[in-house]
């Protein structure tokens, strides 16, 4: 008899294929730039209004202080704000968090994505000007980090890299689920793929004009209107501080979903008891149900966590945090599933250190599981992750922009800067820089390469968290142009 053989896909695959880009650090990076561009302020401004509730600047402030404000939780700063606010799930998150980081966060990749929104919530806690507009901010802050992933659209192409090998291995599964946005695996594969957290090529159901709450709000012009530019942020993904939340949103819009279907086909088969159920349910209801009847229209969004928690046979899981997603796992557990293969990444630790990290390991699940390096996956596919690309210099290049920056840097340390910037990020750093210097406060031109300099100094205060110098910034820009 065949034993199903399934797969859960997180952000590490995409890393594997991508490169660097998609790493925590690089996505907070290009939000970084292009809030200081200004790009983001339509994403948190009121329809009929100009000026956004928060500014590129109270953005880039929030995510460069990300690591200060993570610690100042750990520290029980926020603890009395946080209580005062009586978000029950809001203080047990905040007590996991606590309890996992038990020792200080000193950089933006310990932090997990679930966890920026806990930071946020907690933030906006103590702007209590904003406070109450809390759902259309942090609307605006998905939107954000769904365009900061989207990597100017090159998500969509990681297809693309995905080789024979590594084809063929997710073709032999029976199933697929993935926690990421894109669609790579489905445009590389042919097959279906469980989007359990929403995906980009999926419009939200509130702007789905195939939806009947989207076909009624575009008919009523109600649907938001986002610039071209942002489109892909009108998307079905689903992002919060609590996995509990994120569960019980897409279990109730699945629910939604199916019940809408048994509906469609009671009104087609049974048109008395169709008529019987309008007339039990409110005006407002009834003119949802008759416009998606009426169209064939779908109703919520599937997001297959049913068929997550009915899986049997084996589970094999790569690029997924163990410490992030817990309602991931809370569902592994109530399934018949016999048995779990978690594939770890363990950076360039050695054989004895992987071992060890293992045998230390362990994984919040009641189903028998082993633990494997996810390297030796990817070596035995063949689908290798790719490289940043190289830049030299030499000592006089070091020397000159050294002779005009107040602090030194090392050439190898300058290298390394440039050398572990992607792609992607590197692209949208320099038009950061171009689209600043052609602000009025620049247009001066200035009396000496030193007083240029200074530009690139309060560049590097914008992307902070980057760690990149004020001399990779100037190398970069001249390189650019």
């Amino acid at each position: 008899m065949h034993k199903p053989r399934s797969l859960l896909i997180g952000n590490g695959f995409d890393v594997q294929l991508g490169g660097d880009d998609y790493l925590n650090k690089w996505i907070i990076v290009r939000m970084l730039a292009k809030a200081k561009m200004g790009k983001y302020d339509i994403l948190f401004t009121k329809k009929g209004e100009k000026a956004p509730l928060i500014t590129g600047d109270e953005i880039i402030t929030l995510l460069n202080n990300l690591i200060k404000f993570a610690n100042d939780i750990r520290e029980d700063i926020y603890d009395d704000a946080v209580a005062e606010y009586g978000d029950k799930e809001l203080k047990e998150t905040l007590q996991d968090f606590k309890n996992y980081h038990d020792v200080p966060i000193t950089s933006i990749e310990e932090i997990g994505m679930e966890n920026w929104f806990m930071i946020f919530l907690i933030y906006l806690l103590t702007q209590k000007d904003i406070l109450d507009q809390y759902e259309l901010v942090k609307q605006g802050f998905e939107r954000m980090i769904c365009d900061a992933i989207f990597c100017e659209g090159n998500i969509q192409s990681l297809h693309r890299h995905i080789n024979k090998n590594a084809k063929s291995f997710l073709i032999e599964h029976d199933n697929i689920f993935t926690l990421n946005y894109g669609n790579e695996i489905e445009r590389a594969t042919g097959k279906t793929v469980f989007h359990l957290h929403g995906d980009f090529s999926s419009n939200h159901p509130s702007e789905d004009e195939r939806n009947a709450i989207g076909f009624l709000r575009i008919q009523k012009g109600e649907n938001i209107d986002l610039p071209l530019e942002f489109q892909h942020c009108n998307n079905t993904a689903i992002l919060d501080f609590s996995g509990n939340k994120k569960y019980r949103y897409a279990t109730s819009m699945t629910k939604a979903h199916c019940e809408f279907e048994r509906i469609k086909l009671m009104a087609h088969e049974n048109q008395e008891n169709y008529i019987q159920f309008l007339d039990k349910i409110p005006p407002e209801h009834q003119e949802i149900v008759k416009a998606g009847v009426e169209n064939d229209l779908s109703l919520g969004v599937d997001y297959y966590f049913e068929k997550l928690e009915n899986l049997t046979g084996k589970l094999e899981i790569i690029g997924i945090a163990p410490q992030n997603d817990n309602h991931i796992f809370e569902c592994i557990n109530k399934s018949d599933i016999e048995q779990v293969v978690f594939y770890a990444f363990f950076n360039n630790a050695n054989k004895q250190e992987i071992q060890e990290r293992i045998s230390k390991m362990s994984l919040p699940l009641n189903k028998p599981y082993v633990i494997k390096n996810v390297q030796d996956v990817w070596r035995d596919l063949r689908q290798s992750k790719p490289h940043n690309l190289q830049m030299s210099l030499s000592d006089k290049q070091v020397q000159c922009v050294n002779a005009i920056c107040p602090t030194k840097i090392e050439k190898q340390t300058l290298i390394d800067q440039l050398n572990n910037l992607p792609k992607t990020t590197k692209k949208v750093i320099i038009q950061m820089m171009k689209n600043e210097i052609l602000k009025e406060e620049y247009r001066r031109k200035p009396e000496n390469e030193k007083e240029l300099f200074k530009h690139f100094i309060k560049f590097g205060k914008t992307l902070e968290v980057s760690s990149l110098s004020p001399q990779a910034l100037f190398v970069l820009y001249l390189s650019s142009k």
